[in-house]
């Protein structure tokens, strides 16, 4: 069964069909290929079969279900660290506005006791806690989330960190912009 990616696929679709029962086609590299601008259904089916018959097919490479789920782990513990930062931001805010600029100090136990005994208006003492509460949530989860990945990546047969498709290897060769031949030679 093939595919062409035109957009997002279909994900119902995408988990019917067995990963190495699937080939997902560039469709802007097929459609180069068609060469005529008339465009018919027929002539479609036709050019696609002739180009998987010939293995001339242009794929475009898919995440394994393994490597999408791994994905998910390590954008779900992004999202969280954004966060967090967000809320550390904020405090550090807080402590500002009062005069105090510790840096990253304000986030030791002394000084988180010290932005603790802040003496603030009402509201801001209200924001402070629940910053405060917030951020002690955030922080385990985070650490589960990092150990979780730990994990993964030592598993025998894991899914590789490698969350991009294998890069084509590429030799470079030195350009000389500007050089006369003499100064070559």
């Amino acid at each position: 069964m093939s595919f062409l990616a035109a957009g997002k696929t279909d994900s119902a679709a995408r988990h019917r069909v067995k990963q190495t029962d699937r080939i997902v086609g560039d469709a802007a590299e097929i459609q180069r290929r068609r060469g005529r601008k008339q465009k018919t259904d027929r002539r479609d089916a036709e050019l696609l079969l002739k180009l998987l018959l010939e293995n001339r097919f242009p794929h475009i490479w898919v995440p394994s279900p393994e490597n999408r789920d791994l994905r998910q782990l390590l954008w779900h513990r992004h999202r969280l660290v954004q966060m967090r930062t967000r809320i550390m931001n904020q405090l550090q805010a807080v402590a500002m506005n009062e005069g105090y600029r510790w840096k990253k100090k304000l986030f030791s136990e002394k000084g988180r006791a010290l932005l603790e005994k802040l003496s603030l208006a009402p509201w801001a003492s209200r924001r402070r806690k629940e910053l405060l509460e917030r951020l002690d949530q955030l922080d385990p989860k985070i650490a589960e989330l990092r150990e979780l990945t730990r994990q993964v990546e030592l598993l025998p047969g894991s899914p590789s960190f490698v969350l991009q498709p294998p890069k084509p290897k590429v030799t470079l060769t030195p350009l000389f912009v500007g050089a006369r031949s003499e100064q070559l030679q």
